[in-house]
């Protein structure tokens, strides 16, 4: 068997013993599935970049004030999105804020599988627990915070803010729950944070009008910018759109959405083409640089397994859909 082909995980390695060889292109396929996959089909979202904005706003916000510490690994769709805590010297909790960021019109959800309300008590104790079995928090961490919570003492806040003509607007409010029922209210005298200062509460983006808020609008164009290369967004165009947003920042959700409608048509195509012809040419050069296709075949011929062949084509669709990406954009 000739394993003289380099692949693109293990250039330059050559083997003489078949079940070597054999490994070698097993583990190209396998690590091009891996690294490949995730992001071959995947849509822009305009709401994703503008939710990711805010909320990476408010914890920028909070682990700036008060010396709040954020617990490791609760963010994500399915958790909470701000989980902060106060330690003692030795370590142990002594204050908890559980917080929800909410961009434009959007409100906390009711009737959830998981706890009911979003912000009740049950809730913040069910996804406590949800990330105590998925190792995301530990389990003295989730043991302390569920304590407070259930004595009523932690703080729970919303943070809302939206974007209108040109204008960042911040509004930091209250939760309070009780059982499943929540009830929300404005901040009143030492409760207030900065940010719901009069002078701070609409805050210009192209001209801010002080450190605090030039600080304020640089975090959040920085956390827009993440979320586009997080997105897979291509860095030139990244930098043109965060360019064109701090230039004409009441442009931001009209630009996304353009944007979005544009990608996921491109996109839509691929994968249309994909369906129709999965078996597309692919250029020689595109295949010298991804995988030594002689070699794999070789591979799918030489043997019957389910998971070889699962693992082939998934690798060859990803291949085609690459090509096909790289032909569009």
């Amino acid at each position: 068997m000739n394993c003289d082909n380099p692949s693109l995980f293990f250039p330059g390695i050559k083997f003489c013993r078949r079940s070597l060889c054999l490994t070698k292109h097993y583990l190209s396929i396998i690590v091009l599935v891996l690294f490949l996959y995730p992001t071959a089909v995947l849509s822009f979202s305009a709401n994703d970049t503008l939710g990711s904005a805010t909320e990476g706003l408010m914890t920028n916000f909070f682990e700036g004030s008060g010396h709040w510490k954020t617990i490791p690994g609760q963010t994500g769709r399915q958790g909470i999105d701000g989980l902060f805590v106060k330690r003692n010297s030795n370590g142990q909790v002594v204050d908890v804020l559980v917080a929800e960021s909410k961009y434009g019109s959007s409100k906390l959800g009711k009737n959830l599988n998981c706890g009911g309300n979003q912000m009740s008590k049950e809730w913040i104790i069910c996804k406590l627990k949800n990330l105590e079995k998925s190792g995301q928090i530990s389990t003295d961490d989730s043991r302390q915070i569920k304590q407070h919570v259930r004595n009523d003492n932690y703080r729970g806040r919303l943070w809302n803010a939206k974007v209108q003509n040109g204008k960042l607007a911040i509004v930091l409010q209250d939760v309070k729950s009780k059982g499943n029922d929540v009830k929300i209210s404005n901040l009143k005298g030492g409760s207030k944070y900065k940010v719901q200062y009069v002078s701070n509460q609409n805050i210009d983006l192209k001209n801010p009008k002080n450190q605090y808020q030039r600080q304020l609008a640089n975090q959040f164009f920085n956390n827009i910018d993440q979320n586009l290369k997080e997105q897979g967004v291509s860095d030139s165009k990244r930098k043109e759109m965060v360019r064109n947003y701090r230039k004409n920042p009441d442009k931001i959700s009209s630009g996304l959405f353009s944007y979005q409608k544009v990608a996921n048509s491109k996109k839509s195509y691929v994968n249309q083409s994909i369906t129709k012809n999965k078996k597309a040419a692919i250029p020689t050069k595109k295949i010298s640089r991804s995988i030594s296709f002689s070699a794999a075949k070789k591979v799918k011929q030489r043997t019957s397994k389910n998971f070889v062949k699962k693992i082939w084509t998934c690798a060859e669709n990803i291949i085609i859909r690459n090509s096909m990406l790289r032909r569009v954009f």
